[in-house]
């Protein structure tokens, strides 16, 4: 569990060593005195500025209450730990139903990476995502991923991408689907072709729950686009 970098005050000559236990984004934290301010909270996680990342506090029936810049959390009013999250500016607007975990869209968002999503289907769509050079007869490509209900736990296991991507050498790529194979999936009038690129089972690259997140599919995507006939 990780620290606060304050010093516990003192009470009629005793030290004051209770502290208050944290949660953000998933990752347990301990705090002194009993009030945290925004900017404190960003600190203690290393989250990006305010104008790229949101926070939120979540308050047992009140949902989740943006902690806004320049404001103090009483971590006395909540029994239990504090749960904060974070989240990419303006990511969740709309029903409040998010397809991955709060961290997940200021990496997105950081890597320039365009995304739409449908938690209801649990569809993650990686938009005009850029192709190795030289090496494709396209250059961008539309990657679909579906997110387990268990993601965080546990990663993804394959993808799908649209166009079908062919290789400049006319090389067939391995376990690829065609057009029209029935492990295609249609989405929004569009053909996706599966990539079958299973991630467990092969050796060293098991998921990490915990540590992995959408910065580990990102850079697998990447691999397996550049590496297309490659072995995991």
């Amino acid at each position: 569990m990780a620290s606060d970098h304050s010093t516990p005050e003192t009470a009629n000559g005793n030290v004051i060593t209770k502290r208050f236990p944290i949660v953000i984004d998933q990752q347990p934290y301990e705090w002194f005195p009993p009030t945290i301010t925004a900017e404190e909270l960003r600190h203690l996680a290393s989250l990006p500025a305010a104008d790229t990342v949101d926070l939120f506090h979540k308050v047992p029936g009140k949902g989740d209450i943006a902690v806004l810049p320049g404001s103090t959390v009483d971590l006395t009013e909540v029994i239990g730990p504090d749960h904060f999250s974070s989240a990419a500016v303006g990511a969740r607007s709309g029903d409040g139903r998010f397809l991955l975990l709060p961290t997940d869209y200021a990496t997105l968002l950081s890597n320039g990476v365009q995304h739409s999503e449908d938690a209801d289907q649990r569809i993650l769509i990686l938009k005009s995502f850029p192709l190795p050079p030289g090496l494709y007869k396209q250059e961008r490509v539309d990657v679909l991923i579906k997110i387990p209900p268990g993601y965080g736990d546990q990663g993804i296991d394959m993808f799908w991408t649209c166009p079908r991507l062919e290789l400049l050498s006319g090389q067939a790529i391995n376990a690829t689907m065609d057009i029209g194979s029935s492990e295609n999936i249609q989405w929004e009038g569009r053909e996706y072709t599966r990539w079958s690129r299973h991630w467990n089972g092969y050796g060293d690259t098991p998921w990490r729950p915990g540590l992995d997140a959408i910065h580990t599919i990102l850079s697998r995507v990447r691999w397996c686009l550049a590496n297309p006939n490659g072995t995991l």
